[in-house]
């Protein structure tokens, strides 16, 4: 695709669609939704999609002042807590409600936990 950023008809860039979608698929209007796991010393993010299948999946470590894509389990062998956001994008651009869990870590135990589910809307 180009894309002619200053309406002169000079095309100065070529960019690749993230996804090209059937007819079924362009129909979504339906959001992925996005699980954390504790495995081990990891979050596991994990996300589902029915129709146009999962684009990509983001998250904070900042409040969502930054966003990072997700590509494997995040190390969280420190000890304390900290609040993760996550989000996930569908194929068809439809995004999730940020979700947001904070990860506290025993220091005794060194086990790990989640607490409850917080949806934040914007």
């Amino acid at each position: 695709m180009k894309i002619d950023q200053e309406g002169d008809k000079i095309f100065r860039e070529k960019i690749k669609p993230s996804a090209i979608l059937n007819a079924k698929e362009a129909e979504d209007k339906t959001k992925p939704e996005t699980k954390a796991e504790i495995v081990g010393n990891t979050i596991k993010l994990t996300a589902k999609d029915e129709n146009s299948k999962v684009l990509k999946i983001e998250y904070s470590l900042d409040e969502g002042k930054t966003w990072n894509q997700y590509t494997k389990a995040l190390d969280i062998s420190q000890l304390g807590g900290f609040a993760i956001q996550y989000r996930s994008t569908d194929r068809a651009g439809n995004m999730e409600i940020i979700q947001e869990q904070t990860v506290s870590v025993d220091k005794d135990t060194l086990k790990s936990k989640l607490s409850d589910l917080k949806k934040i809307r914007f």
